[in-house]
Parts: C-alpha cells; sequence; structure tokens
C-alpha cells in the first residue's frame, strides 16, 4: 500500500463567500489529525480499497477473503440461463401465432372492404 498522508488540503468543502464556518471547520479538521482520528479513519475507510486493488496479501481483509468464486455461484447462472432460455422459447411459439393473427385480421379486413366496394 502506497502510504497517505491525510492533509486539509485534500478535502474539498463548499462554502458561501466569507462564511463563518470555514474557520471553524478547518480548525476541527486540525483537531482531528492531531488526535490521529483523521489517520484511523482513512485507514479504515480506505485499507480496504488498497486491498482490494493490490495483489499483496499484506492486508488480507475479511471482506476479501470471503468472496463468491464463479464455482460457488454456479447454481445461480444454471437457473438464470435455464429462466432466459424458458422466456426465448415462450417469445418465439408466441410470435408465429402473433404474426398469423395479424395476417387473419388483415386478411379479413381487406375481404370486408372489398365486399363493401362492390355493395356501393
Amino acid at each position: 500500500m502506497v502510504a497517505r498522508d491525510a492533509t486539509t488540503n485534500g478535502f474539498g468543502f463548499m462554502f458561501q463567500k466569507g462564511s463563518a464556518l470555514v474557520p471553524k471547520v478547518s480548525r476541527e479538521i486540525v483537531k482531528l489529525r492531531s488526535l490521529g482520528i483523521l489517520k484511523d479513519m482513512e485507514r479504515r475507510w480506505f485499507q480496504k480499497l488498497d486491498s482490494m486493488s493490490s495483489h499483496s496479501d499484506a492486508y488480507v481483509d475479511d471482506d476479501v477473503s470471503s468472496r463468491f468464486t464463479i464455482h460457488e455461484l454456479a447454481g445461480l447462472f444454471i437457473i438464470a440461463g435455464v429462466a432466459h432460455a424458458l422466456v426465448l422459447t415462450m417469445h418465439l411459439f408466441q410470435m408465429p401465432q402473433e404474426i398469423l393473427h395479424a395476417l387473419w385480421e388483415s386478411v379479413l379486413v381487406a375481404k370486408l372492404r372489398s365486399f363493401t366496394s362492390f355493395s356501393r
């Protein structure tokens, strides 16, 4: 893990111009840094990200070591695959019926139009 030093320059707070909160927030950040709380927060929040992205075993975390593998998720993949195949099959069988229905209606409408045109 590359060492990071937390500084106030890294924080991005937005205040209205001339706000009285600016010196108060800056003072509290300095206080948190001097007590070591910022370093502790950085270690707790960002060590997990570093251990996930690095390949070293120095920062093994419980969240990282308990990840699911593809073998453990095989049942889920099978269920999802079967469900998708079933939906695709249903769609393929339903589509010709809808096409035939649309053709039937168009032929029926055409016959009705031709019948009404002869009667005039």
